[in-house]
């Protein structure tokens, strides 16, 4: 059987350590590990946007995707707004469109940029 793996675009660089982050894990203490599963899917969803990191996460096409309660997926959207995880683009137009923080830095590095650092 001849598999061939997708090409290396199609992914994101996660880290182990997103456990051991204290403001994440201080949101998920108080609004459950559902907080780790809504930000994987903003993060993959930052992936496949068109401007990578910046995505439109209405709570209603969040929840629907992950299998949430709406209340909870916004309030989990308005805790990572909160901790500088998501940082709103236009506050003043549409209130759903974020831009990841640090997107860049984390995702665009190749090994070579992570062997250095």
């Amino acid at each position: 059987m001849n598999v061939q793996a997708p090409p290396p675009n199609d992914y994101i660089r996660l880290s182990v350590a997103l456990f051991d982050n204290p403001k994440l894990a201080k949101l998920a203490d108080h609004e459950g590990m559902e907080t780790y599963t809504i930000w994987i899917y903003l993060l993959l969803s930052a992936k496949r946007a068109r401007f990578l990191g910046r995505i439109i996460a209405p709570p209603v096409r969040v929840s629907r995707m992950v299998g949430l309660d709406v209340a909870l997926t916004e309030r989990i959207i308005e805790g990572l707004v909160r901790i500088r995880s998501l940082v709103r683009i236009d506050p003043d137009g549409d209130p759903w469109h974020f831009q990841i923080r640090n997107w860049h830095t984390w995702q665009s590095m190749t090994k070579s940029e992570r062997d250095k650092k």
